[in-house]
């Protein structure tokens, strides 16, 4: 029988990436820790409670990331797990060099420097609600691909777009997502952050033609959201018009969680849920399923109060 600690479970083909990864942002994690791109000097690195000894280091670059800091590495480089845990990514494919490399400059820089603009107090509440232990139980939970139906109250259609959780950082959580208007497929990025029940969504298009922002209740804070199964919030938005250049556009809707697969497998689940979506963008009020859809979301905007 053997003694000692218990031997950490290994991604394979993990280290590898590791490695490329550490090069392509140029850092060094050597012996030598005084040039001052070694990661015992990044102050994100350890913000992400990555390793500080050389050691470990090494064993995590030859065996492999453990799975225990797959989450750790993944915010460091600002990236989804899935880079690392995926055995079909390969450390020197395009989609992963163009990954790293397009974060380089956050990698960088220190995931507490804020924007002097804002101030400090704000900061301080955003890092209490969102304590790294938090925003971790946050992604255990949120972790997936949802499918979204949102509905302004003059359109006579149910809105649709696919959301792909798959990025925790230090304070919050980062998606993808896609949409459509008219013919347009528009790509969208976001993240998400705790603020006392509520999470704050932030979202944009990939041409920063149109900021929107929802609201949802924490499902760790309530017991009956958190145990829906499939997971699904409720949605109150708010974002620039596409069609106005005065009236924003107001909705609300609903978010519900496709099955949850591992990591490996999360990435197809999203481009399935992508080629859904193309296929139709909206539900249009002939659709059978539109009745019940428009019956739910408006659930959730009965329940805000008129005055």
């Amino acid at each position: 029988m053997e003694r000692g600690r218990p031997k950490k479970v290994r991604l394979p083909g993990s280290g590898a990436k590791l490695h490329a990864a550490l090069q392509l942002a140029g850092l060094c994690w050597g012996k030598n820790g005084v040039q001052p791109n070694h990661v015992c000097h990044n102050s994100r690195w350890q913000e992400c409670d990555l390793p500080r000894s050389t050691n470990t280091i090494l064993e995590d670059i030859h065996t492999g990331i453990p799975v225990d800091r797959l989450n750790d590495y993944a915010s460091f480089f600002n990236v989804s797990p899935r880079l690392f845990s995926e055995v079909e990514m390969e450390e020197y494919s395009p989609e992963f060099s163009c990954e790293i490399l397009k974060n380089k400059y956050i990698i960088h820089s220190s995931i507490t420097e804020y924007n002097n603009i804002i101030d400090p107090i704000y900061h301080y509440a955003v890092a209490s609600n969102n304590e790294v232990s938090y925003v971790n139980r946050l992604f255990s939970r949120l972790n997936g691909v949802y499918d979204i139906y949102i509905k302004q109250s003059h359109y006579n259609y149910v809105q649709r777009c696919v959301v792909f959780i798959d990025t925790m950082e230090n304070s919050c959580l980062r998606f993808n997502g896609k949409m459509w208007y008219d013919s347009i497929g528009l790509t969208l990025t976001g993240g998400i952050l705790r603020w006392s029940t509520f999470l704050h969504i932030t979202y944009y298009t990939a041409d920063c033609h149109v900021l929107g922002y929802m609201l949802t209740p924490d499902p760790l804070q309530s017991l009956l959201i958190e145990g829906r199964d499939p997971l699904c919030l409720d949605l109150f938005g708010l974002a620039g018009s596409l069609t106005s250049p005065l009236i924003p556009d107001r909705y609300y809707g609903f978010a519900r969680q496709r099955p949850r697969q591992d990591a490996e497998h999360m990435g197809a689940t999203y481009e399935q849920a992508c080629r859904d979506l193309a296929v139709q963008p909206v539900i249009p009020d002939s659709d059978p399923a539109y009745a019940a859809l428009v019956e739910r979301i408006e659930k959730v905007g009965q329940a805000v109060p008129s005055h």
